[in-house]
Parts: structure tokens; C-alpha cells; sequence
């Protein structure tokens, strides 16, 4: 499936500012390489999924301040912006993307223990 992405001039198209729909890609319209390939593979798909789910679950933290959700909504642009810059592996855009997705859901899956560290015992 991703051989028709190939290293064409197309992976050298830096992604529109419309591939980011606030939480991660947004499928509808047209994407960065990165983001077609991950509307076109359906492991990378779920992978898009789980890291919604996460940042959503990160968003609706009761103890997040205002400062921190906006704090947590730059961090996620930031992210999906450099995973775009994937394109720039060439022919290993897949495993850029997939490692890009994977490190940025862990993060996610963590938010409440890296933000929130639980109160000392005395």
C-alpha cells in the first residue's frame, strides 16, 4: 500500500495547515504525505484513533488549568507538526510515522502521571 507513495516529489510537499484538525490528521482533506499515508493505513489509522482518545482523556483532566490545556494544545500541533516532517525520511516515511504516533501516545497515556505527579506521603 505505501509503495505508491515511493519517494516521489509529492514527500517533499510540506503538509497544508488544514492537515490538523485540533486533537491529530484530519482525513478529509488533502494531507501531508504523512497524513495520507496514515489515512491509507489502517494500522497507522488506529494508531491515529488511540492518540485521540489519549488527548482527549489528556484534555478533560479535572485538574488541568486553563494555561495547561493550552499548554497541551500547542504541544499536540507541535507534535503533528513535526510528525509531517516524516516526509523528509524518503522511502522509511511509514516507520517515522509509526514511531512518531507510538512515542506521542505514550506521552499521552502518561499525561496525568508526568503532569500530576501524586502528593508525597508523609
Amino acid at each position: 500500500m505505501t509503495a505508491g507513495l515511493g519517494t516521489s516529489a509529492a514527500l517533499a510537499i510540506p503538509p497544508p495547515p488544514d492537515s490538523f484538525d485540533g486533537e491529530t490528521i484530519r482525513c478529509q482533506v488533502a494531507g501531508s504525505a504523512a497524513t495520507v499515508l496514515i489515512c491509507r493505513d489502517a494500522e497507522l489509522t488506529a494508531l491515529d484513533r488511540q492518540l485521540r482518545q489519549a488527548f482527549r482523556a489528556a484534555l478533560a483532566d479535572p485538574a488541568l488549568q486553563a494555561s495547561g490545556r493550552a499548554a497541551l494544545l500547542r504541544e499536540q500541533e507541535q507534535w503533528v507538526v513535526a510528525m509531517d516532517q516524516c516526509w523528509r525520511a524518503g522511502e522509511q516515511l511509514r516507520a517515522c510515522v509509526k514511531a512518531s504516533q507510538s512515542q506521542r501516545l505514550r506521552q499521552l497515556q502518561a499525561w496525568p502521571a508526568t503532569r500530576h505527579p501524586a502528593p508525597v506521603q508523609p
